[in-house]
């Protein structure tokens, strides 16, 4: 709910999102902070207090569709055409995740995953006491889509950050 440029970081990415999927799902642990969003669904962490593998279960488990774009709430950069080139790549992948890749560094929290990988997600929060969402890569079928742009994977995590991005 933090506001750069005049709107907030979710209002930039619903006006992205909005037109490309027809479900939307918030994940989050504090519903009564997203009031004015009750045109989307918003759900709580089946499955809590393990990091971004918590949200990522929560969508997989609420989604009525069979593949889930799932990003972060700090990306106010995401990019529609960006979007639609990684389910374009998810569609010729098959059943795959679609992790973006520049270099070395991938972001598993702009990525695509299909719904059948959720037996998978449950048994590694069960057993595996580390959070880290690459871990649990390393457990499904995984496609890294190399890209060369990293705007919308930029997220705002201080506010040194916000006020860089505020004037960009």
């Amino acid at each position: 709910m933090v506001p750069l440029r005049g709107r907030t970081l979710l209002k930039h990415q619903m006006d992205v999102l909005q037109p490309l999927f027809a479900e939307i799902l918030l994940i989050t642990n504090q519903p009564g902070n997203f009031a004015g969003y009750q045109k989307y669904t918003i759900c709580r962490d089946l499955i809590p207090d393990r990091g971004p593998l918590s949200g990522i279960h929560a969508a997989l488990s609420h989604a009525k569709h069979e593949k889930v774009f799932v990003f972060a709430g700090d990306m106010p950069f995401l990019e529609s055409a960006m979007i639609g080139e990684q389910v374009g790549v998810y569609e010729k992948q098959g059943v795959k995740a679609v992790i973006p890749r520049i270099g070395h560094y991938i972001e598993p929290l702009h990525a695509l995953y299909p719904k059948n990988t959720l037996g998978k997600l449950e048994r590694h929060l069960q057993t595996v006491p580390d959070g880290a969402v690459r871990r649990w890569l390393e457990t499904i079928p995984v496609f890294y889509w190399d890209v060369d742009r990293h705007k919308p994977f930029i997220n705002i995590n201080t506010p040194e950050e916000l006020k860089k991005y505020e004037k960009d």
